[in-house]
């Protein structure tokens, strides 16, 4: 099977190839009339129900709530203890304690995230001012303390009832309030090392005399002195250490000819063969493994049982290896001319020439070209391919044939997560109503009434969303508007409903005449998910909130 981004997003130009293509809340947490203080000013909507909603569904609902109700309780408890300094004149620690106050979600994207370091030093204080005869630096350790208790709790009930990425979520936000906790860290692929943390694989680099060099990752220690004199190593034999040292200009040049020989990157859950500057092929790799960590992070739920964090939960006294069980093999061409004639020769497929990107299912590569100035940032491509690739990879055999249509939803996932943009202070923006692709849903299907109803949308399977190519366009646009609406509805809980009909289509269970589709996880009918869909794309952006690049 393969997975093919098309070249074009713009209706002014058809594309012309396609795809082949959550109880109680934890006991002991602040007073139960501070928790309802903070619910009261707190609206959780939940989605309107056709029929009574299932257990699973209830018990969703009330993890996310429990989650809400730690946030309210931890944020009205840190902003007392700001009123009562501002009020006592110091009002420069008042804003240190409002700094630790955790913003509530946006009420739609783009949401941010934080990749975990691989090394993680000895942590400081958390508390501001923090002394042993504070007694606010005592209160405000004791609310963080308990806040990070209360997110440890919900973690274990959200892997007992099966909402992995929930349980991701919170043991995150318990290393924001208490960095060494060691289950935290244990659960999340950590080890304790020198005083910090660190992951398997980095202290396996460590124990083998490599260094983490700033811009061209691990190396062994003894290239610090040819890197530092901008010396590059000349190709050598797989597995030689290199025998010349080179220019990097004149190194890089020798790479560039063709990806067979490209520089070979390796990282933890990624081999990269690239035709590109080693710079620029380091750069390209780091972002693949921030990559990693958000998309493993927000679709837990549809990897499942496979997910690492799963099998850490279930095995107390495991550790993550050093060595990831799958690396995945990625191509990233210097030219579009090198991929264009190496896909067209592999797969016999002149088509190649207008796609961006590709991903082949049997052989278990992605492929990509530095499209420098292209209808899409080059980075847009890379996590729209490599969203396919993680989740076929890693979630195991996919059933999705045996679906009566649904097909769909991999090109609105992919789609979305093309939205992903890294920050200058590494973290990650994902989600809202940005980028080329929604202008042109907002204009087809608002401005044109151009909308494919739902109810029929859905039961596209692949041949017959890429029979019109003329169609795709559309298509991809209105995938993508439907994807965001669904993901960046934190607060309704329409992401997890949508989440857990991801995992039904991957899995083959959305056959003809099966009870579940994309409507009976919402609990919405299709007429109530077009209207709304229209009326999501046709309000203004929220305040501060990015519409385009």
């Amino acid at each position: 099977m393969i997975w093919i981004l098309p070249r074009s997003v713009h209706p002014s130009e058809p594309a012309r190839h396609c795809a082949a293509n959550r109880a109680n809340g934890p006991a002991g947490f602040f007073s139960g009339q501070a928790a309802l203080a903070c619910l009261a000013a707190t609206a959780i909507a939940l989605p309107p129900a056709a029929a009574g909603p299932s257990s699973d569904a209830i018990t969703r609902d009330r993890l996310r709530l429990n989650r809400s109700e730690i946030r309210e309780a931890e944020s009205t408890a840190l902003s007392s203890i700001a009123d009562r300094l501002d009020r006592q004149g110091d009002s420069s620690r008042a804003a240190r304690v409002r700094d630790l106050i955790p913003p509530p979600p946006p009420i739609e994207g783009p949401r941010r995230f934080d990749p975990l370091p691989e090394i993680v030093p000895p942590a400081e204080p958390s508390a501001p001012d923090a002394s042993p005869d504070d007694p606010i630096a005592e209160e405000i350790a004791t609310i963080r303390n308990k806040a990070a208790d209360a997110y440890a709790d919900l973690a274990r009930r959200a892997f007992e009832a099966e909402r992995l990425s929930l349980a991701d979520a919170c043991l995150r936000e318990v290393l924001r309030r208490r960095p060494d906790d060691p289950e935290a860290r244990r659960l999340l692929g950590f080890v304790p090392h020198e005083g910090g943390w660190a992951t398997p694989h980095a202290v396996s680099r460590l124990k083998n005399g490599d260094i983490l060099h700033p811009i061209y990752g691990w190396i062994p220690s003894e290239y610090l002195p040819e890197l530092e004199r901008g010396l590059l190593p000349a190709p050598s034999r797989p597995g030689r250490p290199p025998s010349r040292w080179l220019p990097a200009e004149e190194a890089d040049a020798m790479r560039l000819g063709s990806i067979s020989s490209g520089w070979q990157i390796t990282t933890p859950h990624f081999k990269i063969q690239a035709s590109v500057p080693l710079a620029e092929g380091i750069a390209f790799a780091r972002r693949l493994e921030a990559f990693y960590d958000l998309f493993t992070s927000l679709a837990a739920d549809v990897i499942g049982p496979r997910l690492p964090l799963a099998q850490l939960f279930r095995n107390p006294d495991a550790t993550a290896p050093a060595v990831a069980a799958r690396q995945h093999q990625v191509l990233y061409f210097g030219t579009k001319r090198q991929y264009v004639d190496y896909l067209t020769s592999l797969l016999r497929d002149t088509s190649i020439e207008n796609t961006l990107g590709v991903y082949l299912d049997d052989r278990k590569v992605s492929s990509f070209f530095k499209d420098e100035g292209g209808d899409l940032a080059v980075e847009a491509t890379l996590y729209h391919e490599v969203s396919h690739q993680l989740l076929f990879e890693l979630a195991g055999p996919s059933g999705y044939r045996r679906n009566a249509g649904d097909y769909w939803v991999f090109e609105g996932l992919g789609t979305y997560f093309e939205t992903v943009e890294a920050q200058p202070d590494g973290s990650l923006r994902y989600g809202g109503r940005i980028g080329p692709r929604v202008a042109e849903a907002r204009t087809r299907l608002v401005e044109r009434g151009e909308l494919v109803p739902t109810d029929r949308f859905v039961r596209f399977d692949r041949e017959e969303w890429s029979q019109d190519t003329d169609l795709l366009p559309l298509y991809y646009a209105q995938a993508i508007a439907l994807t965001i609406f669904l993901m960046d509805d934190d607060l309704a809980s329409l992401r997890d409903a949508f989440l857990d009909y991801v995992a039904d289509a991957y899995r083959g269970r959305l056959r003809a005449g099966a009870s579940a589709s994309l409507s009976s996880h919402l609990g919405m009918s299709y007429d109530e998910l077009d209207r709304a869909l229209i009326a999501f794309l046709s309000r203004p952006p929220a305040p501060g909130a990015p519409t385009d690049r």
